[in-house]
C-alpha cells in the first residue's frame, strides 16, 4: 500500500505529465482522478473540494503543500 505522501506525489507527477504531452488540454478533464488519490487520506473532503478547483498543476502543488503543513501542524 501506497503511503500518504507517495499518493500525493503520483498525483502531482501525474498532473505534470499531463500538462508535458497536452499542454493545450483542458485540465478539468483530470480532477477526476484526483478522487482516487486522496480517497484514504485524513481530511479528504477538504482536500478533495480544493483539488476539484485546480487548474493546473500549479494549483495542486499549492494545494498539497496547505494540507500536508496542516496535516503535519496536526498530529
Amino acid at each position: 500500500m501506497s503511503t500518504q505522501e507517495e499518493k500525493l506525489k503520483m498525483m502531482i507527477r501525474h498532473c505534470e505529465l499531463y500538462n508535458k504531452y497536452f499542454p493545450e488540454g483542458n485540465f478539468k478533464s483530470l480532477r477526476k482522478h484526483f478522487i482516487w488519490y486522496v480517497k484514504s487520506l485524513p481530511s479528504s473532503s477538504y482536500l478533495k473540494n480544493d483539488l476539484m478547483k485546480a487548474n493546473n498543476v500549479d494549483d495542486v502543488k499549492k494545494i498539497v503543500d496547505l494540507y500536508t503543513s496542516f496535516e503535519k501542524n496536526s498530529t
